[in-house]
């Protein structure tokens, strides 16, 4: 009832139908980016890098029947030019759009490059950014956020298992760590002899015994306590022109109505995000042939290598499957 101002609460049947129609349009969308990519995108896109890799186009009357490295040298030339530019300063200052506050724009800046240069090569992404930018003429980065098994090592010399045990016992009352593992490289078994002196009234130093000597036997360990955390990190990635996906009629992705990134992904890293297996294995098998690892401007980038990969010949978990990674207004 929306003139009560109450937000309308769907039952589960209108909240099934919404699902639904908005999987129909989604899938829609992605049908048109597809067809846009196959028919205009990924040929000019291909006969870029054909050229770039020295690949013999198909022969026409009259033209010689050879590929120089002309086109090879100028990107390279450019791509080199392009990288002294931007690596001659120690940072690199960005100006994102409808921020204006000069405070906010120099900590966007310093954690931008932070990320860079501690989660991230910041030469090779340039390069790859520079080099899709001329022979792909698109150039698209995305980050990922990433959480990551950070494992720690403290070591300890020939200690008791008492000790071991309650440093053990102190680590794991620590919040930040995931899990404590105490690791033994080397243990030794050795023997304490503790003599206690005898007072000269007792009736023992009467008889002229001096102290009483016992040995206690005990083993002491070697080694160290791994020590794993979760640790988030910001990955920057090329994203390749061909798999990224935007709607034709768009001039930019400021004003496109649908952007994203089809990419081919093992099921055991669909698992791993906690995707339901059995979803897993129903869209693996409604999975095309034409997928992102195989289209021909993927393989142009590779100088036209086109590797046999007999799918049959690989366990469930290392089957592909297409991901998207969608944006929809």
């Amino acid at each position: 009832d929306l003139t009560s101002g109450r937000t309308p609460d769907l039952s589960s049947d209108k909240l099934e139908a919404f699902e639904e129609a908005l999987l129909k349009q989604v899938r829609s969308d992605v049908d048109d980016c597809e067809e846009y990519l196959e028919e205009t995108i990924r040929p000019k896109i291909t006969e870029n890098w054909g050229f770039y890799n020295g690949t013999l186009p198909k022969k026409r009357e009259g033209e010689p029947s050879f590929v120089d490295n002309t086109c090879t040298a100028t990107v390279e030339h450019y791509v080199a030019a392009c990288m002294d530019a931007f690596s001659s300063g120690e940072s690199l200052e960005v100006v994102p759009d409808g921020i204006s506050s000069p405070i906010t724009l120099k900590v966007i800046n310093q954690v931008l490059n932070d990320v860079l240069d501690s989660d991230n090569d910041r030469q090779t992404l340039y390069r790859a950014f520079f080099k899709d930018a001329m022979v792909s003429s698109a150039s698209v980065m995305r980050p990922i956020i990433r959480e990551e098994n950070k494992i720690e090592k403290e070591f300890f010399t020939e200690q008791t298992q008492d000790v071991i045990q309650f440093r053990q016992a102190q680590l794991e009352s620590d919040d930040q760590y995931e899990s404590v593992e105490v690791i033994v490289t080397d243990r030794k078994d050795e023997q304490i002899s503790n003599d206690m002196p005898v007072e000269p009234t007792s009736l023992l130093g009467q008889m002229d015994v001096t102290g009483i000597s016992t040995v206690i036997e005990q083993t002491l360990y070697t080694g160290y306590f791994a020590i794993v955390s979760k640790v988030k990190t910001i990955k920057i990635e090329a994203v390749p022109a061909e798999n990224f996906i935007i709607n034709k009629d768009a001039r930019g992705i400021k004003d496109a109505r649908i952007v994203g990134h089809k990419a081919m992904t093992t099921i055991s890293t669909l698992l791993e995000m906690g995707i339901d297996e059995d979803k897993v294995m129903e869209v693996w098998e409604k999975c095309n042939d034409d997928d992102a690892d195989s289209n021909i401007a993927s393989l142009s980038r590779k100088s036209g290598l086109v590797l046999d990969n007999d799918d049959d010949s690989l366990d469930n978990s290392q089957r592909e499957v297409e991901l998207y990674e969608l944006y929809i207004k």
